[in-house]
C-alpha cells in the first residue's frame, strides 16, 4: 500500500517546497521555481527533493525545459549541483548531467560559445576545488567521481556539435563547435 501512495506522497513534497516559499502553484516552471529556492538557500532540503522528484514528472518537451531551468542555475552558481553532491546528495550528480544536456539550439538567441563557456567555467571550478582539497581522501574521491561524469557527459554534449567523417576505416570527429 505504501508504493502506491508514493507518487502521491511525491507530488505532495514538491506542492509543499513551492508554497512554503511563497510560489503557491505548481506548473509547467516548477523546476524555475525550484531552482530560484535552491540557488537562495542551497540547504533547502524539501526544495531538492522536490526537484528530484520533479525530473521523472516530465515528458519529452517539458524535458529540454527542464535541462535549461538546471543550466540557467548552473550558469548562476557553476558549483551549486557540485556542491550539493559533495555534502551528500547523490541525486544532485544527475541534475548536473540535466545541466550538461542542455540542448541551447532548442532555444533563440543562445549559442554553443555561451552555453560552452558556462560549462567550462563550472568545470574549471571544480579543478580548483579539487586542488584545494586534494588531502582530504573521501573529500577529493567525492569531487573527482562527479567532475569525471561531468567531463564525460560534457564530452557527449560537444560532440552532438561535430561533423564526423570516416578515414581509414576510422569514424574521426571534425569541425567540432568550440
Amino acid at each position: 500500500m505504501f508504493a502506491a501512495c508514493q507518487p502521491l506522497t511525491n507530488a505532495i513534497d514538491v506542492q509543499w517546497a513551492l508554497i512554503n516559499q511563497n510560489a503557491p502553484d505548481i506548473g509547467y516552471d516548477a523546476p524555475s521555481k525550484l531552482l530560484k529556492i535552491i540557488k537562495d538557500n542551497p540547504k533547502a532540503e524539501n526544495a531538492w527533493k522536490a526537484l528530484h522528484h520533479y525530473r521523472f514528472l516530465t515528458d519529452a518537451g517539458i524535458t529540454l525545459t527542464f535541462y535549461r531551468d538546471c543550466f540557467n542555475a548552473l550558469k548562476e552558481k557553476p558549483l551549486l549541483f557540485f556542491e550539493q553532491y559533495i555534502a551528500g546528495d547523490e541525486q544532485a550528480l544527475f541534475r548536473m548531467v540535466d545541466a550538461l544536456s542542455h540542448d541551447f539550439s532548442a532555444f533563440s538567441g543562445e549559442t554553443f560559445q555561451a552555453t560552452n563557456q558556462v560549462f567550462q567555467q563550472s568545470l574549471d571550478s571544480m579543478m580548483q576545488f579539487m586542488q584545494a582539497h586534494s588531502q582530504e581522501r573521501e573529500v577529493y574521491r567525492r569531487a573527482y567521481d562527479f567532475e569525471r561524469v561531468s567531463q564525460a557527459q560534457y564530452d557527449s554534449w560537444r560532440l552532438r556539435y561535430c561533423e564526423f567523417s570516416k578515414e581509414n576505416s576510422r569514424v574521426v570527429a571534425k569541425n567540432c563547435a568550440t
